[in-house]
């Protein structure tokens, strides 16, 4: 059985994912009934990216303060997170 406060952690998550998700969703349906308001659409979905990338970064900050095997991983994320993001900016 998870404590409550783990149980608080993942319901906390498992809330942004599905936000985000949700975002996603109306971006595309939005730039598909709307074409001409592209840029609304790429709000929405910079507004899903920087949802999902708030948790990434802190995950990686962690790794780096606490170095393990499991942290490479998320450095590993962290940085394909701001690289995608850069690009996306360009």
């Amino acid at each position: 059985m998870l404590a409550r406060g783990e149980r608080l952690i993942l319901g906390l998550q498992l809330t942004v994912a599905m936000l985000a998700a949700g975002l996603l969703v109306i971006a595309v349906a939005w730039e598909f009934v709307f074409p001409e308001r592209a840029a609304v659409a790429q709000l929405v979905a910079g507004a899903a990216a920087i949802l999902v990338a708030i948790p990434v970064i802190a995950s990686a900050w962690h790794s780096l303060l606490h170095p393990s095997l499991h942290g490479v991983t998320d450095l590993l994320i962290a940085v394909a997170v701001v690289v995608l993001g850069r690009v996306a900016i360009c």
